[in-house]
């Protein structure tokens, strides 16, 4: 995956197509070291929480920053990611929707976080850089 501004490709991106990169996200467990959210603030991403649920349920990655403990839920709500942060008790902190654009081939484009990812194509590395983005557009 370059880093170049993401082409919008016109249309929702198939509800299968969606699932498969939901179970990416979901399978790969991904703990990655420090992500950059706001001026002054970082998270751990401390791998996914809901390991045993279908891919057609909503995903739960842990979080820790110096703010204390969160948890990410994302789920697939009219061919977009629904974000919603919440604290360790389930209280909602902050929540965002990033609209999705693709067909039934090819790249998943999210135009307004800049990130794009093929979910039968993409490696560990690019299904990590798309959540690094998704992490950080919870926080905006």
């Amino acid at each position: 995956m370059d880093h170049a501004q993401p082409q919008t490709t016109s249309g929702t991106p198939p509800t299968a197509r969606l699932r498969t990169l939901f179970g990416k996200l979901r399978d790969l467990d991904l703990r990655v070291g420090r992500i950059a959210v706001a001026t002054g603030l970082e998270v751990v991403l401390e791998g996914c929480a809901s390991l045993d649920d279908s891919a057609g349920r909503p995903l739960r990655y842990r979080l820790r920053s110096c703010r204390g403990d969160a948890h990410l839920e994302l789920r697939l709500v009219d061919g977009m990611i629904e974000l919603e942060r919440q604290d360790d008790q389930g209280e909602v902190l902050g929540s965002r929707r990033v609209e999705l654009a693709g067909g039934a081939e090819g790249p998943v484009t999210a135009a307004s976080i800049q990130a794009r990812i093929d979910p039968d194509a993409a490696d560990a590395r690019e299904t990590e850089r798309f959540l690094r983005r998704i992490v950080r557009a919870a926080f905006v």
